[in-house]
């Protein structure tokens, strides 16, 4: 499977982030890793954020619900 995009999890972390300059983000350590110099590291780069936001989001518990 090819990934081109940002998953929306990752959109809505890193939106959410964004606003203080990204300084707490979660998803920072990756987002900042990757040299971006290949469509090939370039995707895997995108799998990898995309990975780590559904986790992040997967975590999230709003009383006994997960979100």
């Amino acid at each position: 499977m090819r990934v081109h995009e940002l998953s929306s999890e990752a959109k809505s972390i890193c939106k959410e982030n964004y606003k203080t300059n990204c300084g707490q983000c979660p998803l920072r350590p990756a987002c900042t890793a990757s040299p971006r110099l290949t469509e090939e590291s370039h995707m895997k780069w995108i799998a990898t954020l995309n990975s780590m936001a559904q986790n992040i989001i997967g975590t999230v518990t709003v009383g006994s619900d997960r979100l």
